[in-house]
């Protein structure tokens, strides 16, 4: 059925090794989604990545610092709303690989963790004061993250150069 203001689709067959049929299936069924809605994605992407090479560079290092700052998120978060001691050893733990990972000092959101966990009426205002300090850290990261990276673009300069 075609809606209002859209043509009709024509359908054509491409022929591809068996192999790459059965990959398309299992993705198709994985994602829920028709075969040729995976084969359409898969060259808009392909597409995308050729025509943004600095995009395609930089994924590597937004997707470090993506799974950080996820990882450092749950972390704070699941201590707030589950608080016992096994799961502030773990938050500070997390924290505490985080920042030597990335070598960004987690000082800030230490503290507040503390501060919390000692706190014994807890309110919104320490839950407030423990996110910002996670927001604080977040920007850290970020920070630490566009150096690292700015770094990295100006030695591929000055080799290429």
């Amino acid at each position: 059925m075609v809606g209002r203001g859209m043509t009709k689709i024509e359908w054509k067959h491409i022929k591809v090794p068996d192999f790459v049929h059965e990959k398309l299936k299992q993705m198709s069924a994985r994602e829920k989604r028709a075969i040729w809605q995976v084969v359409y994605d898969s060259f808009t992407y392909y597409e995308m990545m050729k025509k943004r090479p600095l995009l395609k560079s930089a994924l590597p290092t937004l997707d470090k610092a993506s799974w950080y700052i996820a990882k450092l998120s749950q972390a704070v978060t699941w201590y707030i709303v589950t608080q016992s001691d096994e799961n502030y050893q773990l938050t500070v733990k997390t924290v505490s690989d985080i920042g030597s990972r990335l070598g960004v000092r987690m000082d800030t959101l230490l503290g507040a963790l503390e501060i919390y966990r000692n706190t014994r009426r807890k309110t919104s205002k320490h839950r407030a004061m423990v996110l910002k300090a996670l927001k604080e850290t977040v920007a850290s990261i970020i920070l630490r993250i566009s150096e690292e990276e700015k770094k990295e673009e100006s030695s591929k300069k000055t080799s290429a150069g």
